[in-house]
């Protein structure tokens, strides 16, 4: 069965456009099969519902020998869900980025298709998706909006995309409920197995394939682990990598989380780890402190090396459309080529 998926995706070559021409074709044909009557674009358009949200980031690093770099970032996202009936539903997400990351040369500016997935759900213990969407990695990163995470920086792990951040392939996932108090949460993927953000790979030839399994217990508690394959032809390399994660609610408005990761790399022979712990305090109904410690191996250009970051966040949620952050990082770097390093960040949001 994997080997006739793994022809049919090496053959459509996994690009991005026939990609959205096989979606909306299926999306078309699930629509049509429900025998509608005429006027079929003002029904299916009364059955989107549309979204959006931006935000606009600044950020100052200054390291031990007085080197200063200054950020500016600014993001917009437009989504899109169309029911086409009980079952079956299709998300579209665009992003548009312009951003400098701390370094000399010219800034990103681009449009990017975020996510294009058609699902169907039979019921809540199983949901088909195919498509472009979050790969089901640990908590941050299915949930990485920045308009969302408590943090304005990213862990280490998912600034070095270690795992990729979407996939275009195919899942299944549920929910299962024991009881009342407990939830069983799965994920199975099949996908091109990306390896960078930027690289639109034949699935043939870059296998990704992995799973996510959590717990939640009574709503407060949630423990979980993530696996993640990786076969990529080109550089050689198969990594095998590993994530488990835990989030707790706690009294006082308080809450608890962490992730640890290691990858295995085949070529060459290296074990990469990474891991972050973080205590959030909901001091007040639109204000909260947040504090993250981040310990691991960050492959950045700036930053190589093992890395350890302290950051103290403070945000403020002006009202249910305005969100305000204000974070300061302290950056320690064991590489003798960098330095330890002060950073101040600053973003604002809004939601649509």
């Amino acid at each position: 069965m994997i080997n006739n998926l793994m022809i049919l995706w090496h053959t459509l070559k996994v690009k991005n456009n026939l990609l959205i021409v096989l979606i909306f074709a299926l999306s078309l044909a699930s629509y049509c099969a429900e025998d509608k009557q005429p006027g079929f674009f003002e029904e299916l358009y009364d059955e989107t519902s549309f979204g959006a949200w931006a935000d606009l980031t600044l950020g100052y690093y200054r390291d031990r020998s007085n080197d200063e770099e200054e950020l500016f970032g600014w993001h917009t996202y437009l989504y899109a869900t169309t029911k086409f009936n009980e079952r079956w539903n299709l998300f579209t997400e665009f992003e548009y980025e312009y951003e400098n990351q701390y370094s000399e040369g010219d800034a990103e500016n681009k449009i990017i298709l975020e996510r294009l997935k058609l699902q169907y759900t039979a019921s809540d213990a199983f949901e088909f998706t195919i498509g472009k969407f979050n790969t089901p990695w640990g908590l941050w990163t299915p949930e990485h909006w920045t308009i969302n995470v408590d943090n304005i920086n990213a862990p280490l792990h998912e600034k070095n995309v270690y795992v990729p951040r979407k996939s275009i392939g195919v899942m299944i996932e549920g929910v299962f409920f024991p009881s009342n108090w407990l939830e069983l949460k799965y994920a199975l993927f099949l996908a091109n197995g990306v390896g960078s953000e930027d690289k639109d790979q034949v699935f043939g030839d870059h296998v990704g394939m992995g799973g996510d399994l959590r717990v939640i217990f009574d709503e407060k508690y949630t423990l979980g682990t993530s696996v993640y394959h990786q076969d990529d032809s080109i550089t050689d390399q198969k990594r095998d990598s590993g994530l488990v994660y835990v989030n707790v609610e706690l009294p006082y408005n308080l809450t608890f989380r962490s992730e640890g990761m290691m990858q295995k790399r085949e070529n060459p022979n290296d074990l990469i780890q990474t891991i972050y712990t973080s205590l959030k305090w909901q001091f007040h109904e639109k204000w909260y402190l947040a504090y993250r410690w981040d310990k691991g191996d960050d492959f950045r250009e700036d930053f190589e090396g093992r890395h350890t970051i302290h950051t103290l966040t403070l945000g403020y949620f002006l009202n249910e459309h305005i969100r305000i952050r204000v974070e300061v990082a302290k950056h320690e770097i064991e590489n003798v080529r960098q330095s330890d390093g002060l950073e101040l960040l600053f973003r604002v949001g809004y939601i649509f």
